[in-house]
């Protein structure tokens, strides 16, 4: 292997381990299954009393399992609004792709909550090394 290809060919890896991740918790089949397209209908629900485990643990897990995802776009040299974008994009895709999917939920927090965390993980990555990584060309 090339020396320099190393730094990015451990950030083409990390970036496909970003999205396997997601691909295994966003498309296996499930049981259930609805379309909600009321925004904020799920966030509320998760925090509001008496706290039931399952919800909470679905919305904080649309926020971690995409914070990889956002680290790798900043190490990649992507500006946040960008990351943003691609964030929306792809969480919309799965949304769409998870219609089909049996037992699947498509929800319009679901897309907020994975585009909050594409931010969060940016947002994290760049705070920790406090440097700005050259774009790639």
């Amino acid at each position: 292997m090339n020396p320099e290809s190393g730094p990015h060919a451990r950030l083409d890896l990390a970036f496909i381990a970003s999205l396997a991740a997601i691909a295994a918790v966003t498309f296996v089949p499930s049981h259930g299954g609805y379309v909600n397209l009321q925004p904020f209908d799920d966030i509320v629900a998760a925090f509001t009393p008496p706290l039931i485990p399952s919800l909470l643990l679905g919305v904080t897990g649309n926020v971690i399992i995409f914070a990889p995802l956002g680290a790798v776009l900043w190490r990649r040299g992507l500006p946040l609004t960008k990351a943003v974008l691609v964030g929306v994009g792809f969480s919309v895709g799965i949304e769409v792709t998870q219609l089909i999917v049996p037992g699947r939920t498509t929800s319009f927090d679901d897309v907020l909550l994975n585009t909050l965390g594409v931010a969060l993980g940016h947002s994290i990555a760049a705070g920790w090394t406090g440097s700005r990584p050259e774009p790639e060309s």
